[in-house]
């Protein structure tokens, strides 16, 4: 599945705290191919409401490396390290980079939640590696290499009677003289 490309495969990198948006600038500048996903939350501060762009996975950027360039990127200021699973760095597969990506464009409320990683594939399905579930107006995605869901909430459907419908009064004409 994670064949050797001449460019690398995807590692996960770990950041310090915050320091996502630094990481990914620096790794861009040396020539790395990066991707930090980012999600769009609005806060409400009494009268003003402030809209920011904040990973969507916190502590984490994806870079696409040799194993080769890990020391490189390493040495990169505001680096922790590199995901590791069964002792050896993360390989993240394209497909679930791509998956990411896509989610990321068709949902704009997206939020993450924590999934037990497992040795071996709990289930398997044919077209891809990770789930698809629809519950009460959420969509979800399962990232099992990565120990991640991802959810998003779905708009509610429109009804053809939430459009209100006009009253229409009859004319009255009020007058003084009785």
């Amino acid at each position: 599945m994670n064949t050797p490309l001449p460019n690398g495969h995807w590692y996960a990198l770990c950041t310090r705290s915050k320091c996502e948006k630094k990481v990914a600038h620096l790794l861009a500048r040396k020539k790395f191919e990066t991707y930090l996903p980012l999600r769009t939350i609005t806060s409400n501060w009494s009268f003003l409401k402030k809209t920011e762009q904040e990973p969507l996975f916190p502590g984490i950027v994806f870079v696409r490396i040799t194993e080769a360039q890990l020391a490189q990127v390493r040495s990169i200021s505001g680096v922790c390290g590199v995901l590791h699973w069964l002792n050896a760095p993360a390989l993240i597969s394209d497909e679930d980079i791509a998956m990411i990506r896509c989610f990321l464009s068709e949902y704009s409320q997206v939020r993450v939640a924590r999934t037990p990683v497992h040795p071996e594939p709990v289930c398997q399905e044919e077209e891809a590696d990770y789930k698809v579930a629809r519950m009460q107006n959420t969509v979800s995605r399962s990232l099992a290499s990565l120990g991640f869901i991802l959810v998003a909430d779905m708009p509610a459907p429109r009804k053809a009677h939430d459009t209100p419908v006009p009253q229409i009064y009859p004319y009255y004409r009020f007058t003084d003289a009785g």
